[in-house]
């Protein structure tokens, strides 16, 4: 087995790739534009001890498409460690035999199954391009999933954020017994985020009383145990979203609307909130080259 550090540029990639190991998985497109997406955003982390395995005599790729044709796509050179095997069809067998691993498996924070789901979502907001509900769903940008390095780097930098907000969704969670709790915490980060939380904390705190003296938080409470007791199946986690959000906004417009059908108009507001944050962001990075 022979190892060496090297930069491989796009060219050298497709290259590679014309030796690909004919009992290669077939090509996951998603997941390459996943990867390139990272790569272009300058996030991938390609020095981390993972390898490219191809053989030493017929130089025949055996590990590694995913990442070469990310490398294609992105236009972006990558340092990767390249290994050289002698018998690459016995090699072959023993790769990627392991159990999976998942981003909560690398986070080391007490609810690392929640706190992963909420660092999935808010590394959307904050790192990607994608729609509002799109990063509900774990989407960097409309093509392009989020990677799990992505969300374990996030989870790293907002590690008191995300174990703030997880007790508060648990605490919400249980106030009600239904809903995601997740989904209570991403939006704890997203108000947060947004920097629209001046009366967040004392929303929160209404929320999770066994009996509020406030008309909408009870309202809101109301509702959404209705629509769950309605359900077989888990609530609908744009329509909860929104209605924690109508309930929130009310409460701060301090009006006792128990009126909470807005859930479309929230959210749509919201998305504006995040693109705004992005939009500064951008344009503090420019400020600072």
């Amino acid at each position: 087995m022979r190892t060496e550090v090297t930069t491989i540029t796009p060219e050298m990639a497709k290259e590679m790739l014309e030796h690909n190991y004919e009992g290669n998985r077939n090509m996951r497109k998603a997941y390459v534009t996943q990867l390139a997406y990272v790569m272009q955003s300058g996030r991938y982390m390609s020095e981390n001890g993972q390898t490219i395995v191809v053989g030493e005599d017929d130089g025949v790729l055996y590990d590694g498409q995913h990442r070469l044709a990310a490398i294609v796509q992105s236009g972006v050179p990558q340092t990767m460690l390249v290994v050289r095997v002698v018998d690459g069809k016995e090699a072959y067998k023993t790769i990627d035999n392991g159990a999976k691993r998942t981003a909560a498996d690398f986070i080391k924070l007490p609810d690392r199954n929640n706190a992963a789901a909420v660092a999935r979502a808010m590394a959307c907001v904050e790192w990607g391009d994608a729609p509002l509900l799109s990063c509900l769903q774990g989407r960097m940008s409309v093509k392009a999933p989020i990677d799990r390095g992505l969300v374990v780097a996030y989870a790293g930098q907002h590690g008191d954020e995300i174990n703030e907000s997880v007790r508060n969704g648990r605490a919400m969670r249980e106030s009600l017994g239904c809903g995601a709790q997740s989904l209570y915490a991403f939006f704890v980060m997203l108000v947060r985020y947004c920097d629209m939380d001046a009366f967040l904390d004392e929303f929160i705190e209404e929320f999770t009383k066994v009996a509020s003296d406030n008309l909408t938080v009870t309202a809101c409470k109301a509702v959404i145990m209705k629509t769950a007791a309605k359900k077989s199946a888990k609530l609908d986690r744009k329509w909860l979203l929104g209605t924690l959000l109508d309930a929130y906004y009310h409460f701060c417009e301090m009006d006792g609307s128990t009126m909470l059908n807005h859930q479309s108009q929230r959210l749509t507001a919201y998305a504006k909130y995040v693109q705004q944050r992005r939009n500064e962001t951008a344009n503090s990075d420019t400020d600072k080259e």
